[in-house]
């Protein structure tokens, strides 16, 4: 048994694929007979009750600034942005620092701490996780660590690589660089979420190949038992689709131009708008998105975008639907995830062209691939995903 200490300076209980997987490898931990703490930073954006649920299943849950740890009800749409002059104003500080700072507008609240403010964590760990997204988790364990003198082995476990990210804009590329290697080269282990980041990191960092590894994101404890396909006529993208690092248009004028029936819901800064068979909606909650996506057979994966031509972000929903009992229809940007995962015979995969991907959906729903296994990948289940976990970290 080992002790462990997570540390985020997000809010973990917002519905986001980052949060669902540091708060599932958290709880697969737990059950499995290790001691588990988190801190991380509360805000007073609404929280999500399936993620919160989740998340107060560990050992010990910790905020700094303290508060008291709550849910609130996620509404089923975006929030309205604010078009205030102090909320331009805002937005226009928030984008600047993000463009000119390596590290991301989370951290600024780690300036204010103090080691009184850590009464709270235990003495000693085994461990210590510093889970991004964002990436100032790391900043934040660092800083912990050098408080409360930890001899522990520090873990990086990262949802994308830091200096290319597809989502990041940062004016200063090479400072990016600069400080991932520190990052690195300081901390114990580095744990990826897919083996073409691995694979492109060690290239990257030779020197450091021995300290970078991955593991497969998980999706919180299921009831196994129950067996959910869909109706296969039904399509859902559950996502976020900004323009930075998602193409959905050929997705979108695919369905719509062939009258399927599909559903997206998810933030975007793309407008689209609900027409004929197809229904759009804005970000929900995570059990209001599960209704839909009950309902659907055909679940999508819309690849990210890549700075090296070979996409290494493999989105966690990936993982996720790999899960279920639906055929997932993973639409990609290049052929680097295809050529890593079709090794699982699980997936299908489709350039990000509408003709073909209109195409393919309508195989899927003619039965064309009625003999391909369907079910979920041993190696992304709850149940394994500790021990893979500590095997990697050892």
């Amino acid at each position: 048994m080992s002790k462990f200490l997570f540390i985020s300076t997000y809010d973990l209980r917002r519905n986001t694929s980052g949060n669902i997987r540091t708060v599932a490898l958290m709880n697969s931990l737990h059950d499995a007979g290790h001691i588990v703490h988190c801190l991380f930073v509360p805000t007073n954006n609404v929280s999500d009750k399936s993620i919160y649920e989740n998340l107060i299943k560990i050992d010990k849950l910790i905020t700094f600034p303290r508060t008291e740890v709550v849910c609130v009800t996620q509404s089923k749409e975006t929030p309205k942005e604010d078009t205030s002059i102090s909320g331009a104003m805002r937005g226009w500080l928030i984008k600047t620092y993000s463009k000119l700072s390596v590290y991301d507008v989370f951290r600024l609240p780690l300036f204010k701490l103090k080691k009184g403010d850590l009464s709270e964590l235990d003495d000693t760990y085994d461990y210590i996780v510093s889970s991004s997204e964002p990436r100032s988790s790391h900043l934040f364990a660092e800083k912990i660590i050098r408080m409360k003198k930890y001899q522990a082995k520090w873990i990086l476990y990262w949802g994308d690589p830091m200096s290319n990210d597809v989502a990041s804009d940062k004016l200063f590329g090479n400072r990016e660089a600069k400080e991932e290697h520190r990052l690195i080269s300081v901390s114990d282990i580095s744990v990826y979420t897919n083996p073409c980041a691995v694979s492109y990191m060690k290239g990257k960092y030779p020197k450091l190949a021995s300290k970078i590894t991955w593991i497969p994101t998980t999706d919180f404890k299921k009831d196994n038992s129950v067996v959910e396909t869909g109706d296969v006529a039904k399509i859902g993208y559950f996502g976020d689709y900004r323009q930075m690092y998602r193409n959905i248009d050929p997705f979108y004028q695919a369905c719509v131009e062939n009258h399927l029936d599909a559903v997206i819901i998810g933030g975007g800064d793309k407008e689209l708008h609900s027409e004929g068979t197809v229904k759009v909606h804005g970000r929900m909650s995570r059990d209001e998105v599960k209704s839909y996506e009950l309902e659907c057979g055909i679940l999508i994966v819309l690849e990210n975008f890549s700075k090296t031509g070979n996409c290494i972000q493999v989105p966690g929903k990936l993982y996720h639907y790999g899960l279920t009992y639906k055929y997932i229809l993973v639409i990609t940007e290049s052929s680097n995830i295809a050529k890593e995962y079709e090794r699982f015979n699980r997936f299908i995969f489709v350039p990000n062209v509408k003709d073909k991907i209109a195409g393919v959906i309508k195989d899927i729903q003619s039965g064309k691939y009625a003999s391909m296994k369907i079910g979920p990948v041993e190696g992304f289940k709850y149940e394994k995903i500790a021990n893979d976990f500590i095997s990697v970290i050892r």
